[in-house]
């Protein structure tokens, strides 16, 4: 398999040290294939975009690419997907956050061994957090569209909420301190799974998708349900998805979600405003697309 070309897209904001962390653990990635890294930076305010162009401007086979705007996250990583295809013809695209660190030395081999078998189209990786829970499966079955319309409902009366002065931290501490659903279920993270939702922060595209798609996620909304819109498409288009637990990824979670808002009812803000936009545009695909 010397021939197989890897691109590692890691969409970028703000924290440039996270970045280069991330950077510097897939470089190190022992491997007889072709080893790509597309940093896209969304625009940066702080400039840093420019900072890791500069820094990587000799390194072979590290491309930075810099937005002129935020593109939010769906449109970003598409970036780096699109160049990733078309301009450095990669068999196989590994999308991933910032604050992904690929520790696991052997992670290419045992991605090399599962990518090209059965048909799959999508690999998600068991994916740590510093807690020690595992997000991946992200979802083992389609939401439902009564679940949707709560989501929906909710996000917009939270996005009116946190607008008013004296309810937005009522709600907020409502928010924070009600019982959360688990997406998971009870299905363990230890098995090997077929047909799962994959967590956004690093999902695997075999060269089944590579060769059939232009774009990594679903580039209709700026943040948020990126897992539900992409999981709507796979499920209308039967592509095969497959969790391998033995590839492992740490994901130090929301570090350029962070870095946009200053405070916790600005974040809850901007994620109920954003949220509500994915949540409609996943509505209209679950009812009109077919």
């Amino acid at each position: 398999m010397n021939n197989i070309n890897i691109s590692f897209v890691i969409l970028h904001y703000q924290s440039i040290k996270t970045t280069i962390e991330c950077i510097e653990y897939v470089r190190q990635l022992p491997s007889d294939v072709l080893k790509n890294i597309v940093i896209v930076d969304n625009a940066s305010p702080n400039k840093s975009g420019e900072e890791l162009k500069e820094l990587y401007k000799n390194e072979k086979n590290v491309y930075v690419l810099v937005n002129k705007i935020n593109e939010g996250f769906a449109r970003g990583n598409n970036l780096g997907y699109k160049f990733s295809k078309e301009q450095l013809k990669s068999d196989i695209v590994i999308v991933m956050n910032n604050d992904v660190m690929i520790k696991q030395p052997n992670f290419i081999s045992l991605l090399l061994h599962e990518a090209f078998k059965n048909e799959v189209y999508i690999i998600a990786p068991d994916i740590i957090t510093p807690s020690g829970n595992h997000q991946n499966p992200y979802r083992v079955t389609s939401i439902e569209t009564k679940e949707i319309l709560y989501i929906l409902l909710l996000n917009n009366f939270n996005k009116l909420a946190y607008s008013i002065p004296g309810l937005s931290k009522l709600i907020l501490h409502v928010n924070n301190t009600r019982p959360r659903i688990r997406k998971t279920s009870k299905t363990k993270w230890e098995n090997e799974l077929d047909e799962i939702i994959p967590h956004g922060s690093c999902v695997v595209y075999t060269k089944k998708w590579v060769d059939n798609e232009d774009f990594a996620f679903l580039p209709k909304t700026f943040m948020y349900l990126e897992e539900y819109l992409l999981d709507e498409y796979i499920r209308k288009k039967r592509y095969k998805t497959k969790y391998i637990p033995r590839l492992k990824v740490h994901h130090l979670e929301d570090i350029s979600t962070n870095s946009v808002n200053i405070t916790s009812i600005a974040k809850a803000k901007f994620k109920a405003k954003h949220a509500a936009k994915s949540t409609k545009e996943l509505l209209m695909m679950r009812i009109f697309v077919k």
